[in-house]
């Protein structure tokens, strides 16, 4: 379910749980939990400097599932991480078509900063990012829970690393050089 548009999830939860709830009624409780949750979001280690880096060199756009609501929760105590960044698709933009595991919110992002997105590094942590990704001609990095890591899917990234402290993004020759700590 992480990944995918909260409705599709909320649906996904419930019937595979077998819970006497519609989709919108757990999706309401479970904000409840979340919403403080969003609130002290921490970015993983190295995340900061890996965006700064990036943003330095090259256009950088985010492509998020959360709604514009849940972001805005998020960038509370972490707005040195948005920073930089040129471009935000939220999953409840009303550009997009389909959710993930579908490419639109990752070719909408490569749009909003006018790159071509077989030109695109994607950061992942959700199989169904993963795809997304990888359907709209990304190189993807996936940065998956440790529970998830061997999902199928999340092994369909081109990299799959146990943190972003395995890596570095260097400025070279107008674009960006992965290095492999």
């Amino acid at each position: 379910v992480i990944g995918k548009p909260e409705v599709v999830g909320g649906q996904t939860i419930v019937d595979s749980l077998k819970l006497p709830l519609t989709a919108e009624q757990y999706l309401e409780k479970r904000d409840e939990v979340l919403l403080e949750k969003f609130r002290s979001a921490k970015p993983l280690p190295n995340a900061v400097h890996l965006v700064e880096s990036a943003c330095a060199a090259v256009p950088c756009a985010i492509a998020t599932s959360s709604n514009q609501e849940y972001l805005g929760l998020k960038k509370e105590n972490n707005a040195n991480l948005f920073a930089t960044v040129k471009s935000v698709i939220c999953g409840d933009d009303s550009r997009l078509k389909n959710g993930k595991p579908h490419p639109d919110i990752f070719l909408l992002a490569a749009e909003s900063i006018s790159v071509d997105p077989k030109a695109c590094l994607a950061f992942e942590d959700s199989p169904s990012g993963v795809l997304s990704a990888k359907s709209a001609g990304m190189f993807v990095i996936a940065i998956p829970e440790k529970i998830m890591k061997e999902h199928e899917d999340v092994q369909k990234a081109d990299l799959v690393i146990d943190s972003l402290e395995q890596i570095r993004l260097c400025a070279c020759d107008g674009g960006l050089q992965l290095q492999l700590l």
